[in-house]
């Protein structure tokens, strides 16, 4: 097994190191086990106490010293003796049935054997039970694909005790994140940091994305990626690149609703909000309220696409000299403007000088008044 020596510290190289298949066997084997128990307790008493929670839980001998009950220490000092009530009383505790009934009674793994925890079945049961079953089974199983995942589906929280290469694993913890998205929160700062896995988890629940590293949610391409996949993975997008013109322009080529993650003062930028337009005309509608109503901008915009004029405000379109300078544009403006401005007779006019087919949204007096005059 290949070790990162980023990995190998006083704590975690007991992992790589049987510590505590050969402490349990020692406990059969008289005057050996007076001395293995010697330094049991000097660790129990002396080194167990400064350590940090974490770093006990995630050392499987640790745990298992912080496990072994002093009884059982004591007991073993005596040698003979000692031995033989442990392995009567291990014989007692190895029974599958009565441990489980006594853990669903008492909630303690505490005198169960070592068989037992590392038993996939059994411990399975006990963690359906009660999750805090997980950290009392063994190394072995807290390592083992199957029975993390099975664990996990019971209850996402057992991924918390997971082994470190579980949590760094790319395909048991996608397979968890399919189960509840939130496993994510387990995964390992180089997978939230992975552009591949995330992208996948983001194609799984959008939410994934608030695990991700800052340095992948910063990313133009990454973000894009997952944008392609739904756009309101957006939301997740960190603040630099919602002030990216060229991002979020790309991003409103995928799906126009990307504007609606766009920062304030862009949206109150003439030419990104045009290019957006050019489009699609719905941009308009993320626009800020200063530019929707900004008669160059709207001139602009219904140069592109007259039907803008629909979903300008109305007291722009019952505007006279605005509406002048639209229809001059184009006639057909005209059928956007209120009632007052389709009987106004120079606005008329400059409509139907531009397009005589504008006529028809003429008010009804202008209209016979023009067929009269014709």
């Amino acid at each position: 097994m290949s070790i990162e020596a980023s990995s190998l510290n006083p704590y975690s190289i007991c992992d790589y190191v049987p510590l505590v298949a050969i402490d349990n066997f020692c406990d059969y084997v008289p005057i050996v086990s007076t001395v293995t128990n010697l330094i049991d307790l000097f660790q129990k008493i002396v080194v167990l106490p400064y350590l940090e929670e974490d770093t006990i839980n995630n050392s499987h001998y640790y745990t298992h010293l912080d496990q072994k009950e002093f009884g059982r220490c004591l007991a073993l000092l005596i040698p003979g003796t000692g031995n033989l009530i442990i392995l009567i009383m291990d014989m007692w505790y190895d029974d599958y049935d009565f441990m489980l009934e006594d853990f669903r009674a008492n909630n303690s793994l505490y005198n169960a054997s070592p068989r037992l925890l590392n038993d996939h079945a059994f411990m399975l049961a006990a963690a359906e039970h009660n999750i805090r079953a997980l950290p009392h089974a063994s190394a072995r199983l807290r390592n083992n694909h199957d029975f993390m995942l099975a664990a996990a589906q019971h209850n996402i929280w057992a991924l918390q005790y997971a082994s470190t290469r579980l949590k760094d694993n790319h395909a048991f913890m996608l397979a968890a994140a399919q189960h509840h998205i939130w496993a994510l929160q387990y995964a390992s700062v180089r997978l939230t940091n992975n552009h591949a896995f995330m992208l996948a988890a983001a194609q799984l629940d959008i939410r994934a994305l608030q695990e991700a590293s800052n340095r992948l949610t910063n990313n133009h391409a990454f973000m894009l990626a997952a944008a392609q996949h739904n756009i309101d993975t957006l939301h997740y997008a960190r603040a630099g690149l919602k002030y990216n013109q060229d991002f979020m322009l790309a991003a409103a080529q995928l799906d126009i609703q990307a504007l609606q993650y766009i920062n304030g003062l862009i949206k109150d930028d003439h030419n990104f909000m045009l290019a957006a337009a050019q489009l699609d005309i719905r941009a308009f509608q993320y626009a800020s309220a200063r530019l929707r109503l900004e008669p160059n901008f709207l001139i602009a915009i219904a140069e592109l696409n007259i039907q803008v004029y629909a979903l300008v405000d109305q007291l722009l379109m019952n505007n006279i000299p605005f509406m002048l300078r639209a229809v001059t544009q184009n006639g057909l403006a005209l059928q956007y403007g209120s009632a007052r401005i389709r009987d106004y007779v120079a606005i008329v006019f400059a409509a139907v000088q531009q397009d005589p087919s504008s006529l028809q949204f003429a008010s009804q007096r202008l209209f016979q008044t023009h067929q009269e005059g014709g």
